[in-house]
C-alpha cells in the first residue's frame, strides 16, 4: 500500500487530499457510521476491486487471447496495464463482460470475460431470502433492435459476470437493475434490503476522470429522497428512533 505516487495515473494528486468539510456528505458523515477506515481488498484497480467487493476472488479467464495476456518480464515487476489478463489465467485489469451490457465494438466473443461460476454475496444473500439489487445507471437503452447506447458504470461492475445472474435468467430480471428502478422503489417504499448502487462514471467520484462536487451532490440527493420515503418513516418506526 506504498506505491500510489509510483503506479497511479493520477500523479502527485495522492499524496493530496480534500477538506471535505463543504461537502453535502459531511453533515450525513456527522450522523451515521461510514467506511472512513476502509481499503480496498485486491492491489489493483476499480475492476479487480468490483469483483472482490462480491465473491472475494479474482474473475477466471483461462485460454485468454495470447494478444490480452500480460507478458511478466521479471519475476518482481509489476503488472502493467497494457492487458488485462495474468499468465495463469486471472483477469485483473479492465475487461467487458460476455453478458450485457457490453460494447457493440467489441465483435469477437474472445475478447470479452467469459461467466464467472464462483458464489458472489448476491447468491448468499439470495439462500438466506434477503432481497438485493444491483443498480446502474442506464443499464440499457434501446434507441432501435439494433443500436443501443450504455453507461460505463456496468463495464466494472461486478454482478453482470457471474453465471447466477447472466442473460436470459430469472435472477438478472429480478436483482439487476436501472437507477430509474431504484429512485421509483425508493418513492414507493419497495427498495430491497440490500442495494448495491453504483452512479454514471461523472458522478461516481472515481479519480482521473470525474470530480468530487458532482459524485457529493448526487449521492446526497439520493439519500435525501430516501429519508423523506416511506421507508425512512419505517425504519423510524421499527428502531424507535
Amino acid at each position: 500500500m506504498d506505491k500510489f505516487a509510483a503506479f497511479s495515473d493520477a500523479g502527485g494528486l495522492v499524496m493530496g487530499y480534500y477538506d471535505a468539510s463543504k461537502t453535502e456528505l459531511w453533515g450525513y458523515a456527522q450522523k451515521y457510521t461510514l467506511a472512513d477506515n476502509f481499503f480496498h481488498a485486491a492491489f489493483g484497480g476499480s475492476f479487480l476491486n468490483h469483483i472482490y467487493l462480491v465473491c472475494v476472488c479474482a474473475p477466471k479467464y483461462p485460454n485468454a487471447p495470447a494478444d490480452m495476456v500480460v507478458a511478466r518480464s521479471t519475476p518482481t515487476a509489476c503488472w502493467p496495464r497494457t492487458a488485462p489478463v495474468t499468465p495463469d489465467g486471472y483477469a485483473v485489469n479492465t475487461i467487458q463482460t460476455s453478458y450485457q451490457p457490453h460494447s457493440a465494438k467489441i465483435t469477437d466473443a474472445a475478447k470479452l470475460l467469459p461467466p464467472q461460476e464462483g458464489v458472489t454475496i448476491g447468491d448468499q444473500l439470495s439462500d438466506k431470502g434477503v432481497s438485493w439489487a444491483l443498480v446502474l445507471r442506464r443499464l440499457e437503452r434501446r434507441a432501435s433492435p439494433a443500436s443501443r447506447t450504455r453507461c460505463s458504470s456496468s463495464i466494472t461492475s461486478p454482478s453482470p459476470t457471474s453465471s447466477s445472474s447472466g442473460d436470459g435468467t430469472d435472477a438478472r430480471k429480478e436483482h439487476l437493475k436501472d437507477e430509474t428502478d431504484m429512485l421509483a422503489a425508493i418513492a414507493d417504499g419497495s427498495l430491497p434490503a440490500v442495494s448495491f448502487w453504483k452512479p454514471i462514471g461523472a458522478e461516481n467520484e472515481h479519480p482521473s476522470y470525474a470530480n468530487v462536487s458532482s459524485g457529493d451532490h448526487k449521492v446526497a440527493t439520493v439519500l435525501k429522497s430516501i429519508e423523506q420515503s416511506p421507508l425512512w418513516a419505517e425504519h423510524r418506526r421499527d428502531h424507535h428512533l
